[in-house]
């Protein structure tokens, strides 16, 4: 083998032993990479099947939080919507009592309607307030299904009330319907 072979044989075996352990480095640099994903539970999203956490904020493009979905401890944990400039409008809400909750706010901030089912027996019921958060109408149901309705004035005294109450110890029906005075006294019901 002559000189100039042995020269060009060894300089391509440097090369080589270059490379390789340029390909070592790379090799242990992605290896530790690949360790420190998965150590800190940072793998694939198709293998994330919980996510956990105390609050979830939705931004809109421009940076505006637009929804919170919240457990704060020991209050109310729900779903609160905002409009694009910041005030919340909506939320459903499941309260310390364990009773959920839908409420609408108008755009000052008051709650204007209230959906709720309420102990006992998860009871529904609607509450409509005027823009002095007074309850104006009131629609419900009992937890047995005996349904009411009611019309209230600016300061929540009751005006009209329409009921089917039990009569008696039996299970019987019947409806009634009362009118009351400005002093919310009833003026007249039937039967």
């Amino acid at each position: 083998m002559s000189d100039s072979t042995l020269g060009v044989l060894t300089q391509r075996f440097d090369r080589l032993e270059r490379e390789n352990r340029w390909l070592k480095l790379v090799g242990i640099v992605g290896l530790l990479g690949l360790v420190a994903v998965l150590l800190t539970g940072q793998g694939p999203a198709s293998s994330r099947k919980v996510i956990e956490a105390e609050k979830f904020v939705l931004r809109d493009a421009s940076g505006r939080v637009r929804a919170e979905l919240r457990a704060p401890r020991g209050g109310p944990a729900g779903l609160v919507l905002e409009d694009s400039v910041g005030r919340v409008r909506a939320a459903f809400t499941l309260a310390v009592d364990n009773t959920p909750g839908l409420l609408f706010l108008d755009q000052a901030g008051k709650l204007r309607v209230t959906f709720q089912l309420q102990a006992p027996g998860d009871a529904p019921i609607l509450w409509l307030a005027d823009k002095d958060q007074k309850t104006r109408i009131k629609l419900s149901l009992s937890a047995d299904g005996a349904p009411s309705f009611g019309l209230r004035d600016r300061n929540e005294r009751p005006l009209i009330s329409l009921a089917t109450v039990e009569n008696g110890a039996s299970a019987d029906r019947s409806s009634g319907i009362r009118l009351f005075n400005r002093d919310g006294k009833v003026i007249w019901k039937a039967p």
